[in-house]
């Protein structure tokens, strides 16, 4: 084909989810990536999640993206982070086969309905003239130019182009031009950006050097084990349970391999500071902007001179235990270096390199340009999505890559975008710090940025994101129908009605009758009592309906209570939740009740200004009560809600009270 729905750019995870996304939603999506086999790889930390990065994958996971089921299905270890913490701040982390998770990755895209992969270098965005005063939009983008290829025409493109743009791997003073993983860099692509009017920065990011294990002495480490069982990011089902078409399923199940902790000295920092002017980083060859919350060993002995040793966490890259990832001695030292520098720490004095460190510099453009839904603000169908936004990490790049991806796919068939706010979900918080106050260095998520940490769990977020999905249209049906009659049993038995109060809401975000799109008259629905005949309304199942004083049953019971249910039911035969999952949900809702309650109150005290839309008709120029430096801010912003104007450095809360009466008035 020559005409395609969606095109993608680059085959990294924001790539990924964004091309299976388009297709799940019947788009007729393509892949345009410069090495095929490059697709999804994992050129630094083999690892998927972390603190506040498992939030993305849970999230991902709950609309219909494949990170999550892919990080289970090829993870050497996994365990939860901050166990011994509150809910809101545990974190799952699985560490990886860095070949396996790319390859079946590969799988799962080869197999995918109605997704095309083009092993080509993009070189120009196609795009033609609008009325701006017709749609908003200087430009509408019409498909892409390719090396090889030539030019393919698409209603929509999503560029995730990762560190290709301009790419320059430095190691030491030593440079070449590269996006990593030997992945050619493309130079042209970015000189059609600037073209296009965005601003071009430059960012940097770095890995470390890869060791082989037989050459580690780990007797002289601390040994680090996942949990058993392994926690897993797909919660509806049991690994060997992933669907695996084509055979995707080869790598379930690889052996445990463990992690083992050692640390710098004195002796390390000395080498390091001695060889500080051979650094790309702090000799000068590198101008662009580093990573703060994740640095390089010369940047955590420069800035922490006070510190005599720094963690380094040895971890496996592949299933047969030959490789190992350095995790903390990042740097972008010259060779000779790296290795006395690997060499000076305990139990890597006799260690051998697989490959040395790198460090990578990158353009990126400034996501302010950007509405929420990813879409660029002066050229319509164009969205962008991971590392070129001015984030890092996998996860962050593909929670972008599957709202853009929806969005794009959406857009295409001539649907409104879906937008995540910041109450729904993290990848909302991440969206809106990045289109609304941008970024000067590297983005990485945190706990921290949201507001709602308690709302915005990891455990429930594929009940907290049930109906966005349903209204994505990915997860099937049955997922949908499942995660729907559990959130509406665990509303029962959980409620929230308080002294004074009447009525029932849930805990979690949605009403004890949900609204579902399923007819009333199927058999497979007969289990369930229907309202008003044609109503479509599914409420709690009569014989999982809850006890009369639930306070006083166990979660254990409870939950077995509703799989009693579920297991024998003709509506789900192939999709459930674990015991486990159901027992920990009802004691998290019932612990921290009163708190979830206070939260959930204060997000819909926000709901006003996040639901007021600011009309395009609006001339910033004409609203003179309003302060000069909020209307340039405002008019370089474009923001689509009060609450996102309300949110732009330098906006005062003056000027969003005139801002909202000229809305209501209507006219300027």
């Amino acid at each position: 084909m020559n005409k395609y729905d969606v095109i993608v750019i680059g085959g990294g995870h924001a790539g990924c989810e964004a091309a299976l996304a388009a297709a799940r939603m019947g788009a007729y999506t393509l892949l345009v990536t410069s090495k095929a086999t490059a697709i999804a790889t994992m050129p630094c930390n083999p690892a998927i999640g972390g603190l506040a990065k498992s939030h993305l994958v849970y999230e991902l996971d709950a609309l219909g993206g494949e990170m999550g089921r892919n990080a289970d299905a090829t993870a050497l270890q996994a365990k939860i982070l901050n166990s011994s913490r509150g809910p809101a701040v545990q974190a799952t982390r699985a560490q990886c086969a860095k070949r396996e998770y790319s390859d079946r990755m590969r799988c799962i895209i080869a197999s995918q309905p109605n997704l095309n992969v083009l092993e080509d270098t993009a070189t120009k965005i196609l795009t033609v003239s609008d009325d701006f005063s017709f749609n908003g939009y200087d430009r509408t983008c019409i498909g892409v130019d390719t090396l090889e290829y030539g030019p393919i025409d698409g209603t929509s493109v999503v560029i995730t182009s990762g560190t290709a743009l301009r790419g320059v791997i430095w190691v030491g003073k030593e440079s070449r031009e590269s996006a990593g993983d030997n992945r050619p860099a493309s130079n042209s692509l970015s000189t059609s950006l600037q073209s296009l009017g965005f601003s071009i920065s430059r960012l940097k990011t770095g890995t470390p050097p890869r060791l082989y294990t037989n050459s580690c002495d780990f007797s002289l480490c601390q040994r680090l084990d996942g949990d058993n069982p392994r926690p897993l990011f797909h919660v509806e089902q049991s690994v060997s349970d992933i669907p695996s078409p084509l055979n995707c399923s080869m790598w379930n199940n690889l052996p445990d391999r463990p992690c083992w902790m050692t640390h710098t000295n004195t002796v390390t920092h000395q080498i390091i500071t001695s060889n500080l002017g051979r650094s790309a980083l702090y000799g000068g060859a590198i101008a662009g902007t580093g990573v703060r919350y994740c640095p390089s060993i010369e940047d955590k002995i420069v800035r922490f001179k006070g510190v005599n040793s720094h963690h380094v966490i040895l971890e496996p890259e592949d299933s047969s235990g030959d490789i190992i990832y350095p995790n903390g001695l990042s740097c972008s030292l010259p060779r000779d270096t790296q290795e006395a520098m690997v060499r000076s720490v305990h139990g890597l004095e006799n260690a051998e390199f697989a490959a040395y460190a790198y460090a990578i510099e990158y353009d990126s453009i400034d996501a302010r340009d950007l509405y929420h839904s990813l879409e660029s603000k002066c050229i319509s169908n164009l969205y962008f999505a991971g590392q070129i936004n001015g984030t890092t990490g996998y996860e962050e790049a593909a929670a972008q890559g599957i709202i853009a991806g929806i969005n794009a796919a959406r857009k295409s068939n001539g649907k409104s975008h879906i937008v995540l706010s910041r109450n729904d979900a993290y990848i909302g918080v991440m969206i809106d710090d990045l289109v609304t106050k941008g970024t000067d260095e590297p983005y990485r998520m945190f706990t921290s940025r949201a507001e709602r940490r308690l709302l915005l769990r990891q455990d429930n977020a594929r009940l907290r994101l049930v109906d966005i999905a349903d209204k994505v249209g990915i997860l099937s049906r049955p997922q949908i129908v499942a995660t729907k009659s559990l959130m509406n049993y665990l509303s029962a038995v959980v409620s929230d009605k308080t002294e004074g109060e009447s009525g029932n809401s849930s805990l979690e975000g949605s009403s004890v009758n949900s609204h579902l799109d399923v007819s009333c008259t199927t058999p497979q629905f007969d289990k369930y009592v229907c309202e008003n005949g044609n109503d479509n309304s599914l409420i709690l199942p009569v014989d999982i309906s809850a006890p009369e004083n639930p306070d006083k049953s166990s979660e254990k019971s409870l939950a077995q209570r509703f799989l009693n249910y579920f297991t024998d039911s003709p509506i789900n035969p192939e999709v459930w939740f674990p015991k486990s999952y159901i027992e920990n949900e009802i004691k998290i809702m019932r612990h921290y009740r009163p708190y979830i309650l206070q939260e959930k109150k204060e997000a819909e005290r926000l709901i006003n200004e996040e639901l007021t839309v600011i009309p395009r008709w609006l001339d910033y120029d004409k609203c003179t009560a309003i302060r000069y430096e909020s209307r340039e801010k405002l008019k370089k912003h474009r923001p689509e809600t009060l609450l996102q104007a309300s949110r732009i450095p330098g906006v005062n809360p003056s000027d969003i009270s005139i801002l909202s009466i000229i809305i209501r008035r209507g006219h300027v």
